[in-house]
C-alpha cells in the first residue's frame, strides 16, 4: 500500500511540474505571449496554442528579457520552433538581449515582417527562420556560433546581408551580401544582392533557395555546388567554371527562366534532377568526360531541342529526357550503348515524341498548368549514334526498342492525362535510329572504308577504328594518338586520321 501510495504522490507531482512547464503572461504593451520553461530560470516563447484556428501573434511584438509566473521570474532565452511561424498578421519583432537562440521556422510565413534585429546574445539560428518573409537586409551579430538551412529560403525582397566582423565563424567578406562560412571557405546563405567572392570553394546546400537571385558569376574557385543551391531562382543563365567537380542534387531545380547553361570539362556526373522544370532550358552543352546522367536530370525542360550525348557516357538513367516536349534530335557519340537505369520500361528515359511550336502557361499560384499545354502537331524525334553501333542501338530497350501505347482520345502523356490534339501511337523508344552526319550535313566526313571520320564544333569525331588512332596536322606535325573518339584539335583546317594501314582526311572548320 505504501509503495501505490508512493507512486501516486510521484504521478500528481509530474502533473503539477508539467503543468507548469507553459504558462502565459501579458507584456507591457497588453500582448499575451506563451512560454514554455527550458531550464532553471529560463524559458523561451512558444506558439500561440490558438494558432490552429487562425488566432496567432499580430501586429507588433515587444518580448521581454523576463518573465514571471507563479512567484518565480524567468529569463527569456530563446524563441520556440515555429513561435511566430505563418502569422501573416505580425509586423514587428522586438527581441531582448537576453535572447541566446532562435529555433526552426520561428519566423517563417510571415509575410509582412520587412525587418527584425537579431540581438548580439544570440548564438543559434535554426533551419528555415526567417522562410517566407519581406525581409529586405540582416545582420548576424559577432556571438552566432551556428546557422541552418534554407535561413532564407524564399526571401525574394532580401538584397542585404552583413555578418559582424568580429564573428570568428561566419563572414561576409567583400561586402558580398552572403554568409560565408569562414574556415571552409563556403557560402552557406545568399540573396538577390549576392556577389560571390573570388575566395569561395563551395556553394552550400540550398545557399539561394528560392531567393529573388537574377545573374551570378561563379569564380574559378568554386569547386561545388550543393544539392539544391539554386533551385527555384530567376536565374536567367549560368557559366559554371572548369574545376568544378559535383554539381548536387535539384541544384538547379525549378529554375523557370534559365534558358542556357556552361557546364564544366571537370563534371563527370548530371546529378538527379538537376536540371528538372527548367522549361525554358533551350540549350546546353554536355561535358566530353561526363559519364553518368542521373534520374529526372533535364525532366520537363519543354524548350531544349537537340541534345548531344558524349561518347564517354556510360550511364543514363529513367527519366533523364522525359517530358522534354520541343526535342527532335538526340545525338550519342557513345560507341557501346549507354546503360538504362532501373525500371526503363516503366517509367523510360526519353519520351521521343516532339511537340511543334509548344505553348504554355501558369495557374494561379504560379504551377505549370498541364491542361494548357498547346501545339500544333506531334512528330517523332531522332536519335544519331555512330554508324557501326546503329544495330546495337535499335536492339537496345529504351533505345530502339520498348512499348507503345494508343491515343484513341487524344491524350499524350498518359500520367498527367493532358491532350494535344493528336491521335495515333505514342513510343517510348526511338523509331528512326541513324548513324551521325546520315541525312545531315556530311561536310568533313570520309564514310568510305572500315572507319569513319567528321568534325563538330572543332572537335574530330572517329567512329568504327580497330586500332588505336593518330591525327596529324597539315605539316604533318602529330598532335594526337590513341583510342579516344573525340579529338579536340582547336583550330580550323585539314587533318589526317590514321588507324592501322587506313587514312582519312577530314576539314575542321
Amino acid at each position: 500500500m505504501r509503495k501505490i501510495f508512493i507512486l501516486l504522490c510521484a504521478c500528481c507531482l509530474g502533473s503539477v511540474v508539467a503543468q507548469a512547464q507553459e504558462f502565459s503572461a501579458v507584456n507591457a504593451d497588453g500582448v499575451t505571449l506563451y512560454y514554455s520553461v527550458t531550464g532553471e530560470g529560463e524559458a523561451e516563447i512558444v506558439r500561440h496554442p490558438q494558432y490552429i484556428e487562425r488566432v496567432g501573434y499580430e501586429g507588433d511584438v515587444v518580448i521581454p528579457a523576463s518573465v514571471e509566473h507563479d512567484g518565480v521570474d524567468y529569463a527569456v532565452t530563446g524563441i520556440g520552433e515555429t513561435a511566430f511561424g505563418y502569422c501573416d498578421k505580425l509586423t514587428s519583432v522586438s527581441m531582448p538581449a537576453s535572447i541566446e537562440r532562435i529555433g526552426e521556422s520561428a519566423f517563417a510565413g510571415c509575410e509582412l515582417l520587412k525587418a527584425i534585429e537579431i540581438p548580439a546574445s544570440v548564438k543559434s539560428i535554426g533551419d528555415y527562420v526567417f522562410e517566407e518573409t519581406a525581409l529586405t537586409e540582416i545582420h548576424i551579430p559577432a556571438a552566432v556560433e551556428s546557422i541552418g538551412e534554407e535561413v532564407f529560403g524564399w526571401c525574394l525582397d532580401l538584397k542585404t546581408i552583413t555578418v559582424d566582423g568580429e564573428n570568428p565563424r561566419y563572414d561576409s567578406r567583400d561586402n558580398c551580401n552572403a554568409i560565408i562560412e569562414t574556415e571552409s571557405n563556403t557560402l552557406i546563405s545568399g540573396c538577390a544582392g549576392t556577389v560571390i567572392p573570388g575566395t569561395v570553394e563551395h556553394i552550400g546546400h540550398a545557399a539561394f533557395y528560392f531567393t529573388g537571385l537574377e545573374s551570378v558569376v561563379l569564380p574559378a574557385s568554386v569547386r561545388t555546388i550543393g544539392p539544391n543551391a539554386f533551385q527555384g531562382t530567376p536565374l536567367k543563365s549560368v557559366e559554371i567554371p572548369d574545376g568544378v567537380t559535383e554539381i548536387g542534387m535539384a541544384a538547379f531545380l525549378d529554375c523557370r527562366q534559365l534558358t542556357s547553361v556552361v557546364l564544366p570539362e571537370s563534371l563527370t556526373e548530371i546529378d538527379t534532377l538537376t536540371f528538372q522544370y527548367c522549361f525554358l532550358l533551350k540549350e546546353i552543352k554536355l561535358p566530353s568526360a561526363l559519364t553518368r546522367i542521373c534520374v529526372g536530370a533535364f525532366n520537363y525542360c519543354f524548350s531544349l531541342e537537340t541534345i548531344e550525348l558524349p561518347a564517354s557516357l556510360k550511364e543514363i538513367e529513367s527519366l533523364a529526357f522525359s517530358y522534354c516536349l520541343s526535342l527532335r534530335e538526340v545525338c550519342c557519340r557513345a560507341a557501346d550503348v549507354p546503360a538504362m537505369g532501373e525500371k526503363v520500361e516503366e517509367l523510360y528515359v526519353f519520351t521521343p515524341n516532339y511537340c511543334e511550336n509548344l505553348s504554355w502557361s501558369y495557374d494561379e499560384d504560379g504551377d505549370l498548368d498541364f491542361y494548357s499545354l498547346k501545339c500544333d502537331g506531334v512528330y517523332r524525334a531522332v536519335l544519331r549514334v555512330p554508324q557501326a553501333s546503329v544495330e546495337a542501338y535499335r536492339a537496345a530497350t529504351g533505345w530502339g526498342t520498348g512499348d507503345c501505347w494508343s491515343e484513341e482520345d487524344d491524350v499524350l502523356y498518359y500520367e498527367w492525362e493532358f491532350s494535344l490534339g493528336i491521335d495515333g501511337e505514342v513510343c517510348n523508344y526511338f523509331h528512326d535510329i541513324q548513324p551521325i552526319g546520315g541525312e545531315t550535313s556530311t561536310e568533313g566526313t570520309v564514310a568510305d572504308g572500315s572507319f569513319t571520320v567528321y568534325s563538330d564544333g572543332g572537335v574530330i569525331y572517329i567512329d568504327g577504328a580497330a586500332q588505336d588512332v593518330e591525327v596529324y596536322d597539315i605539316t604533318g606535325r602529330r598532335i594526337y594518338g590513341g583510342n579516344s573518339t573525340a579529338v579536340s584539335v582547336g583550330r580550323s583546317g585539314a587533318y589526317i586520321v590514321r588507324s592501322g594501314d587506313e587514312v582519312r582526311k577530314v576539314m575542321v572548320r
